[in-house]
């Protein structure tokens, strides 16, 4: 049987980098939570907003287009999907070290109150999922005159 040293502390880096980004709740947009979803992994997410749209960005390298929905429920923003990860390499192969996670995925965002559920897309290329959320024209403001009496 071969002998192997413990590391402490690469167990405890593993953990983290599995489980604890999860616990944090992070917004779309200023006042608007993400929702828990359950999932075996999380994909990275970048989110920027112009004057026109937000753009939503997460990394899913290895996932395969047909394996990845977006939808809108509610006015909310949900990304699932499924990542295989390749198996070792015949009967006699042994892994010494497997850091990539496969599995289900799954982020969901509050959508803020000027998105426009109708004008979303998205895209996947080189490994990163694209959404564009396209913002409602703001209502004009008017003036209204109140009699006192």
């Amino acid at each position: 049987m071969a002998e192997s040293q413990w590391d402490p502390l690469r167990d405890m880096e593993e953990l983290l980098a599995r489980y604890g980004r999860s616990a944090a709740v992070q917004p779309l947009a200023h006042g608007r939570s993400e929702h828990i979803v359950s999932a075996d992994w999380r994909p990275l997410v970048d989110i920027s907003e112009t004057a026109e749209l937000y753009l939503i960005e997460a990394e899913i390298p290895g996932v395969k287009r047909e394996d990845v929905r977006v939808g809108v429920e509610d006015g909310v923003l949900t990304i699932r999907g499924h990542r295989e990860l390749p198996r070792a390499a015949g009967a006699e192969s042994h892994r010494h070290r497997t850091e990539r996670t496969g599995g289900r995925f799954a982020r969901s965002f509050a959508l803020p109150e000027f998105a426009d559920p109708e004008r979303i897309t998205a895209r996947v290329e080189d490994g990163v999922l694209s959404i564009t959320v396209a913002k409602r024209a703001a209502g004009g403001s008017r003036s209204i005159e109140i009699r006192v009496g």
